[in-house]
């Protein structure tokens, strides 16, 4: 999910680690974009389409909302505020990337929960109150929600939740034993960067 302008390394490196995940397991998920319009741009001005728009999309069980200088405009966020707070009872995790925790914290998703964020905006986290920052961590993961504090973290914390599903047994019986080691091995070897 996306809202905009939003920082494109904070989403293109964990959905390239969960693409590879998909394409190097049977029972991994299936990763789709998706933005109110069906198009978004970066910080940067670089225009993405996404799989789908509004609420023409298939259900997901996760969300991970990439940070961005878009989260200060309520305009560009209430879309994706509303679609969290819509969609989190159906989701079992919820991900931020940089101060995509921002959309999650509009969305009181992170209240009660440990954090993180870029450091250039922990302090400002930090007066909202209703959640524990974590100042010296790549990512948190708090319950059903992670967080990371930038741009590589994203990509640390996505290979850590690929990680979290060992030993996880999918609808249809398969385990997802192995399927960290094979993303891992797929990031070293510059299959997916």
């Amino acid at each position: 999910m996306r809202a905009q302008p939003f920082r494109a390394s904070d989403y293109l490196g964990p959905l390239s680690i969960f693409d590879s995940w998909n394409e190097q397991s049977s029972s991994g998920p299936k990763a789709f974009t998706l933005s109110e319009n069906g198009e978004v741009k970066c910080d940067y001005g670089r225009a993405y389409k996404t799989d789908y728009k509004g609420s023409e999309h298939p259900a997901f069980d996760s969300i991970l909302v990439p940070g961005g200088r878009g989260r200060k405009n309520i305009e560009n966020i209430a879309w994706a505020v509303n679609l969290l707070k819509n969609n989190e009872q159906q989701c079992s995790h919820i991900l931020s990337v940089c101060t995509g925790a921002f959309l999650l914290k509009d969305a009181r998703l992170i209240d009660g929960k440990d954090v993180t964020t870029h450091h250039f905006a922990l302090k400002e986290l930090e007066d909202y109150g209703n959640a524990t920052v974590k100042k010296d961590l790549s990512f948190v993961s708090s319950d059903r929600v992670w967080s990371s504090a930038g741009v590589y973290c994203g990509s640390k914390m996505a290979l850590a939740f690929i990680k979290s599903f060992e030993g996880y047994q999918n609808s249809e019986g398969n385990t997802l034993d192995g399927d960290y080691q094979k993303v891992l091995n797929a990031v070293q070897h510059d299959e997916v960067f």
